[in-house]
């Protein structure tokens, strides 16, 4: 059985992803649909300071690391411990990615949130990818958080409040019953809670922390004595 990464090394795989800086990026082949992102007339300089938002390792091949960009230059994917990077941008259409998670379960399956362009998934280990938007009615995703023990199901945060699937984003519904709970808010976080007997969703917003048990009608504000 493979062993889960420890944090050192994970800092490692982050101290290998500076060190890299992304030198070296091949230009992609830009398949039809699809956003290109990156020019031949980019400097060395210029792709050596790419600003990386998320990494996120494969939990049985800690060599495979993709690497997360908030420009033009979309998703990387390395698979030499981060010597060498090619994009993974296959049929994402979005320049503004925000979120990465890999299933545990299934690390095939990756998927990347975009501001205003929703949720792809790719089930081939990042080499395609797919919008899987139905239902949900916001796609500028902010934050995103698959459960840890049913990776199918995926909680977004977007800029009017929660949205959640129970099939790997096949489908999605609003999760945002409570009075005015999606007013005014900047919604910035979530955690699922596992230690008590009811599951429970801890949401942070800019009026403080919202909480939410599973079988609840609503969202009630919990940090009114703050």
């Amino acid at each position: 059985m493979d062993r889960p990464l420890s944090p050192m090394a994970l800092l490692a795989g982050c101290a290998v992803l500076w060190a890299a800086g992304c030198a070296g990026v091949p230009e992609p082949k830009t398949p039809a649909g699809s956003v290109s992102r990156g020019t031949a007339e980019e400097s060395a300089h210029e792709r050596n300071n790419l600003f990386i938002s998320q990494i996120a390792m494969h939990p049985a091949r800690p060599e495979t690391v993709f690497a997360l960009t908030t420009y033009a230059v979309g998703l990387l994917k390395s698979t030499d411990g981060g010597r060498h990077w090619a994009f993974a941008n296959r049929g994402i259409r979005s320049y503004s990615l925000y979120q990465l998670a890999i299933d545990p379960r299934n690390p095939d399956v990756v998927y990347v949130g975009a501001g205003g362009g929703g949720l792809y998934k790719s089930v081939d280990g990042g080499t395609t990818f797919v919008e899987k938007n139905d239902g949900l009615g916001n796609t500028d995703i902010g934050f995103m958080v698959l459960h840890p023990d049913r990776p199918d199901m995926i909680y977004v945060v977007t800029s009017t409040g929660v949205y959640r699937t129970p099939a790997g984003g096949e489908t999605w519904a609003a999760w945002n019953e409570g009075d005015d709970f999606t007013y005014s808010q900047q919604f910035q976080d979530l955690v699922i809670l596992r230690s008590g007997t009811v599951e429970t969703v801890l949401l942070a917003s800019k009026r403080g922390v919202f909480k939410r048990r599973l079988g609840d009608p609503s969202w009630f504000l919990a940090s009114k004595d703050l």
